[in-house]
């Protein structure tokens, strides 16, 4: 079983994270966005799946396996490299 984490959860989010649902071998275990009103979404559409503020407890958490970015172009370098440091920290 693959544990997926998902950024975003604005216009692409909500659909990756349906999609991800529905895959056979993966989790989707949290779920990250910094805007309340998209959290509140993500509580009550995927109450199945931790919602969290902070994108690093995705990034550190040593459990999820991949993670899914689903946030405006600008903000996808960093993210990334922040959780390709992490990986190469274990």
């Amino acid at each position: 079983m693959i544990n997926i984490g998902l950024l975003g959860c604005g216009y692409w989010g909500h659909n990756l994270a349906r999609n991800l649902l529905s895959l056979k071998g993966a989790s989707l275990k949290k779920i990250c966005d910094t805007d309340e009103k998209r959290l509140a979404y993500a509580r009550k559409n995927f109450p199945m799946v931790e919602a969290v503020k902070d994108a690093d407890m995705i990034l550190k958490d040593k459990d999820i396996d991949a993670v899914v970015i689903a946030l405006p172009v600008k903000a996808h370098h960093v993210y990334a490299k922040n959780r390709l440091r992490q990986e190469n920290m274990s």
